[in-house]
């Protein structure tokens, strides 16, 4: 068990340091200007299975781990603020190039994104530490988004992630993730390929998980070209815990 746990601790940081290398050389070809259709066309439905277990009083927390300078989390807050739904966004993520990108691409949505009802909480931290960066139930989340997170670790890592995502899941929790699938290719990633059946797999413990869309992309990079992919399927699947 410790020679496993040190075997994860140093890929972590192999891993944090790959991508910390990516965000200081705007090596980011990963980011989209634009807002990403899984959450346009099902995040309303997401949230919807998310306010209904709501309690009392609570508050609908939103999560995008590994959020980099994602315009989705703007398309979130905004959709809360037309639908006038009280919830706070939370972005987590390793990079403070990426967090500060944002601010100053955003400064004026920065400016006036916090209410007494809604706000926009941007965390510059390990994702793997999450227990510890929201300890209480009062800060746990309702919904998370997780377009490019998943599919941005290797085998070796991803446990972990889904563990510490149910760590801090209120019960009845809803995820809406988007994962890559190009065969049984292990090597190419990120972004990885993880098709259907490791999804279910990592996600047993989940009540539910529902395949909503797939999309066809074409394979431009060459390190896909060079393997003769030619295309690459996007999957978006509604998990509820």
């Amino acid at each position: 068990m410790m020679e496993r746990t040190k075997k994860l601790i140093a890929m972590n940081k192999e891993w944090q340091s790959f991508w910390h290398d990516k965000w200081e050389q705007g090596d980011i070809g990963f980011h989209k200007d634009e807002y990403h259709p899984a959450l346009v066309n099902h995040g309303p439905g997401a949230i919807a299975h998310a306010a209904q277990r709501l309690h009392g009083t609570q508050q609908l927390r939103a999560l995008f781990p590994l959020c980099g300078k994602s315009l989705d989390m703007k398309w979130l807050y905004n959709y809360f603020r037309q639908e006038n739904i009280p919830a706070t966004v939370v972005g987590v993520e390793l990079s403070e190039t990426a967090i500060a990108s944002f601010k100053k691409e955003h400064c004026s949505f920065m400016d006036h994104s916090k209410s007494k009802s809604l706000a926009l909480q941007l965390h510059v931290a390990d994702f793997f530490k999450s227990s510890e960066l929201f300890p209480t139930a009062s800060e746990h989340f309702n919904f998370i988004f997780d377009r490019a997170a998943l599919v941005a670790l290797p085998s070796e890592l991803r446990i972990p992630y889904v563990e510490q995502c149910r760590n801090i899941m209120r019960p009845g929790g809803v995820i809406l993730l988007v994962t890559f699938d190009y065969g049984e290719n292990t090597t190419l990633g990120p972004p990885f390929s993880i098709p259907k059946q490791q999804v279910e797999s990592l996600y047993h413990f989940a009540q539910s998980i529902q395949h909503l869309e797939r999309r066809v992309m074409p394979a431009t990079s060459k390190k896909f070209t060079d393997e003769m992919i030619t295309d690459i399927y996007e999957d978006d699947y509604l998990i509820i815990l």
